[in-house]
């Protein structure tokens, strides 16, 4: 064929529907790019591929040395904010997913734990509300027999197995487990193969070059010299540091998170009840429960207490529900501290009996429906209690939301006097009164989120995440002289309502870290009245206060020995729940 035949077919016009053929000069490089492909090696691409690698290494190894380092986390003097060594359970009762630390065997790095080789059952209880997975007791309370009865660890029910669901040489140790969502106690087992390592992070090491320490960082220290900790900064140099009630004071005043670091206090929030949360019955201690009182039955439950409402329109005294599972000091990953035996519980700083945290949140969604009188919530910390109000409707100056202190419960009084009793002294006073208002209301037929949070001698009322109301508090004006623990007192949780037609749902209810004073050894840098701090010394504590050894034992930290702060936790990172664990650590 001759070129110019060749030319001209190139220039034929396209058939229809297909795309027309655009001139090399008009189609960018798309000649040199052919011919650069057709010249490429095996070799070209391998040598490009190997370039890549080795500047991603010394890259990695530069960054690594110079701006962050990998850590494991061994123990779990953290939690829950950091996991050591630890496995998952699940509750029978809610099938809620909760991990139990395994402290590590300072020589071997193996989880020090008494597993023993028996035979267990894996297959469903006889009980179809039960949600008991694995079994290892017969009636007897003896290990099990192939074929043999079996008794339910965790609603006792009793039956017989199916075959090939049983297994003879399983590695385990049997323990009692309480979920952190519903309080429910029962016996199961952990298997050694189901230990899994600590948390993997990434720590800042050039954080405080460029930077100072503050106050509540995660930081990464040396310490024995072979040794590296990860604990929580609580102290800065030249301070005084004391522990009261779960709280930090800082010569002699309480240091509030809410209001230095909100986001890490946010992150402090434990969250020990869930309505949303369904719960199959094996638990018989209802999280929330009608206050009796003269004409009961306001408030009604429903959807398997998930959700309640309540229906008072005409009755000006309150009707309330009560939280009624307890404020102890109870964190799940210590279940094995205990030997796996008891009532996995802690014991106050003044004695054996288990510390009540004072420092609490509640959240709910609100829907009214009718009604001209008010919703709210009453949260108790010792000797004050406060009381929320925010009405339903139209907003009025006339009824104003309110956030004040009342009066402690009366001991032997009636229930409505406990319900509609007066605010208290302090919330009358001319100068800096414990009572706050504002003119707000919850609209009907819409669905607000509600919160109160009482931390740290402050009290803050919220409504869909913005800052409605907030009161200022002394617990403990005098840490030579201090009064009764909040801890040692009892604590209470209302929801409250009247004149009132609404659905209340979705309620939380969340635990502050609860830093104890209580040592197992006379310390000498502690003494019982703090630590005070020099120049250039740190005071570390860790978030699983009752589990933790930390600067109540051995006292400052130089600050030579800092390495870093904690950045991010990078592993486990398995796509699927409760095994991803990757955040950024606050």
């Amino acid at each position: 064929m001759s070129r110019k035949k060749h030319r001209d077919r190139r220039r034929a016009p396209a058939a229809s529907g297909a795309r027309p053929a655009v001139p090399a000069a008009e189609s960018g490089s798309e000649p040199e790019a052919e011919a650069e492909k057709e010249t490429r090696t095996r070799f070209d691409s391998f040598r490009n591929n190997a370039e890549a690698l080795i500047v991603a290494v010394i890259l990695a190894v530069i960054i690594r040395h110079f701006a962050v380092e990998a850590f494991e986390i061994p123990t779990g003097s953290m939690a829950p904010t950091l996991y050591g060594m630890h496995f998952w359970t699940t509750c029978p009762n809610c099938s809620t997913q909760f991990n139990v630390g395994a402290s590590p065997n300072s020589s071997t790095g193996e989880a020090n734990v008494p597993f023993s080789t028996v035979t267990i059952y894996e297959g469903s209880c006889g009980n179809p509300a039960c949600g008991m997975r694995i079994h290892h007791r017969d009636p007897r309370g003896r290990p099990l027999a192939v074929n043999g009865q079996i008794e339910c660890q965790a609603c006792g029910r009793r039956f017989y197995g199916e075959e090939g669901k049983y297994r003879t040489r399983a590695v385990v140790y049997p323990f009692q487990a309480r979920c952190p969502t519903c309080q429910f106690l029962y016996r199961t087992v952990v298997e050694k193969s189901a230990i899994r390592g600590g948390n993997k992070i990434l720590v800042n090491k050039y954080a405080y070059s460029l930077g100072r320490p503050e106050r509540w960082d995660v930081i990464v220290f040396e310490f024995d010299q072979w040794k590296n900790y990860i604990k929580r900064l609580i102290g800065l140099p030249g301070e005084h540091i004391q522990l009261f009630d779960g709280d930090v004071y800082v010569d002699g005043k309480i240091v509030c998170k809410r209001r230095t670091r909100p986001a890490v206090q946010d992150d402090m929030w434990n969250l020990v009840s869930d309505s949303d949360v369904e719960e199959s019955g094996l638990q018989r201690v209802p999280a929330w429960k009608e206050v009796h009182r003269r004409g009961s039955g306001a408030w009604t439950p429903q959807q398997n207490r998930t959700r309640w409402s309540i229906n008072n329109p005409q009755d000006d005294v309150p009707a309330a529900i009560e939280y009624q599972r307890g404020f102890d000091n109870f964190i799940h990953y210590n279940l094995l501290r205990n030997g796996g035996e008891g009532d996995p519980q802690f014991p106050s700083d003044r004695g054996d009996l288990p510390v009540q945290v004072g420092d609490r949140k509640l959240s709910l969604r609100v829907t009214p429906t009718g009604g001209t009188g008010w919703i709210g919530a009453e949260i108790r910390d010792g000797a004050f209690t406060f009381r929320l109000r925010i009405p339903v409707g139209r907003p009025s100056a006339e009824r104003p939301a309110v956030l004040e202190r009342v009066e402690d419960l009366p001991v032997g009084g009636a229930v409505e006097s406990v319900l509609s009793r007066d605010p208290h002294p302090s919330a009358l006073r001319a100068e800096d009164p414990l009572r706050a208002t504002r003119t707000v209301a919850l609209p009907f037929a819409e669905t607000s989120r509600v919160e109160i949070e009482n931390v740290d001698d402050l009290v803050v009322a919220s409504i869909d995440g913005a800052e409605l109301l907030w009161l200022r508090y002394v617990s403990c004006p005098d840490l030579e002289d201090p009064p009764c623990p909040a801890g040692e007192i009892e604590q209470s949780l209302w929801i409250l309502g009247a004149g009132v037609q609404a659905t209340v749902e979705s309620i939380r209810v969340y635990q502050d870290f609860y830093y104890s004073d209580r040592l197992e050894s006379t310390v000498r840098p502690w003494e019982g009245r703090g630590i005070q701090l020099g120049e250039g010394q740190y005071l570390a504590l860790g978030d699983n206060s009752p589990a933790s050894s930390d600067g109540r034992r051995w006292g400052f930290v130089p600050e030579s020995n800092l390495m870093g702060k904690a950045l991010l936790v990078f592993w486990p990172a398995w796509p699927f729940k409760p095994y991803f664990q990757c955040k950024f650590i606050r």
